[in-house]
């Protein structure tokens, strides 16, 4: 892939940096769990006239997914049970797969 044409010119001309590349899926940053199925189905029925502020969900194994925070910032979520209690914290629909293989 880096050895395509479009490659070649943005290297030419310095446009590209690897300062972020990361060896493998295994350095990735990545947001731990922080709930349960059952507190996320508690919460979620606590919460249901605000559903607004809550947001539980689970990301798959072998997968990540993408967040952002409202304020600048993009983070990616780990496998596992999640609860985002942040009216302004947007998670993207697609969930990635951490690994190629």
């Amino acid at each position: 892939m880096e050895d395509s044409p479009s490659y070649e010119i943005l290297n030419a001309h310095d446009l590209l940096t690897k300062k972020y590349r990361i060896a493998s899926e295994a350095d990735l940053v990545l947001v731990p769990p922080n709930s349960s199925r059952c507190a996320n189905t508690v919460m979620g029925c606590l919460l249901c006239p605000i559903t607004c502020v809550y947001n539980g969900f689970e990301v798959p194994n072998g997968t990540i997914k993408l967040g952002y925070d409202g304020k600048g910032e993009y983070f990616f979520l780990g496998p596992g049970v999640h609860q985002m209690l942040d009216h302004y914290c947007v998670l993207y629909v697609l969930d990635l797969r951490a690994s190629s293989t």
